[in-house]
Parts: structure tokens; sequence; C-alpha cells
């Protein structure tokens, strides 16, 4: 994947969503006793939530920087 793939918001964001999807379905189905649907909406909801806050700090510190 190239750097300008991962500078594209949509592209990033469904990677991260889809990463922590993967990681979440593998702890809590895996390791835990847990069930496949709650396992993705963590990951979903983790992935989501991560990506707002790094594109929100990555647009302020290329705010502060012009």
């Amino acid at each position: 994947m190239s750097r300008s793939e991962i500078e594209n918001p949509v592209i990033f964001t469904t990677v991260v969503i889809l990463i922590s999807v993967l990681f979440s379905v593998f702890i809590q189905v895996v390791l835990l006793p847990g069930t496949l649907m709650i396992a993705v909406l963590t990951g979903a909801f983790i992935g989501l939530s991560y990506t707002v806050v790094y594109l929100y700090h990555q647009r302020r510190q290329s705010d502060l920087a012009t």
C-alpha cells in the first residue's frame, strides 16, 4: 500500500476498522468465550473511535504547523 493510499481518510478508516475487528474477533472468540457479533461490534467501535481521534489530531497538527 502506497503512502498516498494511507493518506486517504476513507482507506485509512477502512483498514483500521478491519484490523480492529480481526483483532477483537481473535481475542473474544478464540481466546475468550465471547460471541462473534459482540466481537465485530466492539472492533468496529474501537477502530472508528481510534480513526476519528487520529485524524483530528493529524488535522490539528497540520493547522498548527501552518
